[in-house]
């Protein structure tokens, strides 16, 4: 969505720059003002959604030593948080472990990104959010 709505907006500044050059002023600001209240609403209406909806979300740790996963799948059950995926592969110094989870509604995927980041041996977290 978000690159439909900014190739959206580069072909609505486009054309309100063609309707001032053109000397129609009035277009050109009553266009703005549907512009920008047609974005708003669309912001609006996106927060509302993410607001209510449950999300899917995919971590990846840079673990180094050994790392356990079961503390990983401890934190989920402390926090609610439905574990759909979680692999373990070796990487340069440590392992790659991918977790893919699904959120309860209105939990933060920053507040799960942060407890994972506090893990002994946990080099790095990444989120595809």
């Amino acid at each position: 969505m978000r690159g439909l709505t900014t190739a959206a907006s580069i072909w609505a500044t486009c054309s309100l720059g063609v309707a001032v050059g053109v000397g129609r002023y009035l277009l050109a600001v009553g266009a703005t003002v549907l512009v920008g209240v047609t974005l708003g609403g669309l912001r609006a209406a996106r927060d509302l959604l993410r607001r209510w909806a449950v999300s899917r979300e995919e971590f990846t740790l840079m673990t180094r030593g050994s790392f356990d996963l079961e503390q990983v799948a401890e934190l989920a059950r402390r926090e609610g948080v439905s574990v759909r995926g979680l692999d373990r592969e070796p990487a340069d110094g440590g392992d790659r472990v991918v977790l893919v989870a699904r959120l309860p509604r209105r939990y933060p995927p920053e507040r799960l990104l942060e407890a994972l980041t506090r893990f002994p041996h946990v080099r790095e977290v990444e989120w595809d959010g």
